[in-house]
């Protein structure tokens, strides 16, 4: 498929049941049928082949955290960053960089145990009194002494593929990138707002341009440390670039032809297929991307 995020691929069960009930995940904690995997950062324990999480089916030290069920088996992640006692000997990687290669079910399971992790160790107190928070519901919350309760934040970002009336793509390049390196624009959505009024008000300011008619093309989790990529197609009314953002540092509309041409030369290089971008490029050009690199 043309487009398909690498990272909004997920098939395990994600049960609040399991989660919130303590007789029933102990039950599954010590069943024939748990699973444990080992996190740390943006990394993962993988075995040989880089591309496949690696299980435990004993409860190693720490606190196992339930991320969902598949195919009649139960998993728990272990956070371990930081952590030598019997882990220095596992094999990490950085889902960032290989997780476009895992399994549907195990970019899922990662992807939710990074999310969950990175929210945990940034949740030290109450948003409401300031008190220290206490992991609950197997660590899905947070709660504090006053009983206020701290649910995993998700910030949503919009990511866009413009096209002009020519239907030439829209591509920019930000200066603390590497040379060479474009993508497509992409923006936080602000308190209050749609993602669209956010497609429209990033698109504006970043190249002064107006767009007229968007679609939704898909979403992906992108837990670094906390966003959720909903992207989609927009369409401006004219071919004028203004750029009036410092985060752009040049921007133009490309054919399709000239995009292969420049991506093949290594005149432009992309973000790679783990991004939402690289799904949004490779939806407009209409043929895969990969074969620029044949």
């Amino acid at each position: 498929m043309l487009f398909e995020p690498s990272f909004g691929r997920e098939v395990a069960l994600r049960d609040t049941r399991i989660r919130e009930d303590d007789a029933e995940r102990e039950r599954v904690l010590n069943s024939g049928d748990a699973r444990f995997f080992f996190v740390s950062g943006p990394s993962v324990a993988v075995n040989g082949t880089g591309v496949e999480l690696v299980f435990a089916t004993s409860a190693p030290a720490g606190k196992p955290v339930y991320i969902g069920s598949d195919k009649g088996l139960h998993f728990f992640a272990i956070d371990v960053h930081g952590r030598t006692d019997g882990f220095s000997e596992l094999n990490f990687a950085d889902i960032r960089f290989t997780g476009m290669d895992f399994s549907a079910r195990d970019i899922g399971l990662a992807l939710a145990a990074v999310a969950l992790f990175e929210w945990t160790h940034a949740a030290r107190f109450c948003e409401t009194c300031g008190g220290d928070l206490k992991s609950s519901a197997s660590g899905w919350e947070r709660v504090c002494d006053n009983n206020h309760v701290v649910f995993p934040r998700t910030d949503p970002a919009v990511i866009m593929a413009i096209r002009d009336p020519q239907d030439r793509l829209l591509i920019a390049r930000n200066p603390r990138w590497p040379a060479g390196y474009y993508s497509v624009l992409a923006g936080f959505c602000e308190a209050g707002e749609t993602v669209e009024a956010a497609l429209r008000r990033e698109t504006a300011e970043e190249i002064g341009a107006n767009v007229v008619r968007c679609e939704y093309r898909g979403s992906q989790p992108w837990p670094f440390p906390r966003s959720l990529m909903l992207g989609y197609a927009g369409w401006v009314d004219d071919s004028e670039i203004v750029i009036g953002d410092e985060e752009v540092q040049d921007a133009f509309y490309i054919t399709r032809a000239d995009f292969r041409e420049r991506v093949m030369s290594g005149d432009v290089k992309l973000p790679g297929p783990a991004s939402m971008a690289y799904w949004l490029m490779q939806d407009w050009l209409g043929s895969p991307l990969e074969d620029l690199y044949a």
